[in-house]
């Protein structure tokens, strides 16, 4: 039960991000601004931070989403957190397809979020974090839920990991 929980509270978060992304003007994948911090868009910088994930072979032709996991899962989402999607276009976020059993997303550190602002920047660390692994069947946040979940440890350096599901 408390797993089920902590997989709706992360779709939640997740629907969170996605409709603050997509309610407000912005900039294209690695494009510049769309907005000052604050002011109502969403600014996605460019970014080096990549996450690859291996072991998936299962749901090929499925879509993968990956975000850290709060410390608190309970408590409302708060920055900074770490967002790995597959890719930016007209402003929407997209999840990354699974092919050959194998998942690549770029990662960006969000800094700011609101319900009608985001700032997303460079990823480029080099630590441990806790990401939580969502399987959908579609590319777009806006369509389903996700049909398979995992808690999987990355370990960054210089902003890129892989990691196994």
């Amino acid at each position: 039960m408390k797993n089920l929980f902590k997989v709706f509270v992360i779709a939640v978060f997740t629907a969170v991000i996605v409709l603050s992304m997509t309610a407000c003007g912005g900039a294209g994948a690695g494009g510049g601004g769309g907005g000052a911090e604050g002011d109502g868009g969403i600014n996605i910088g460019p970014t080096n931070g990549q996450l690859t994930i291996n072991g998936l072979g299962e749901f090929n032709g499925k879509y993968v989403h990956v975000q850290e996991v709060p410390s608190d899962p309970y408590a409302p989402p708060s920055v900074p957190f770490l967002l790995a999607i597959g890719y930016f276009q007209n402003e929407e976020p997209f999840y990354a397809l699974i092919s050959e059993g194998t998942a690549v997303l770029k990662i960006w550190n969000v800094t700011h979020m609101t319900e009608t602002a985001a700032t997303l920047v460079n990823y480029n660390g080099s630590d441990s974090k806790n990401m939580y692994v969502l399987i959908f069947e579609t590319i777009s946040p806006n369509e389903d839920q996700p049909i398979s979940h995992s808690e999987i440890q990355a370990n960054f350096s210089n902003g890129i990991a892989t990691i196994t599901w």
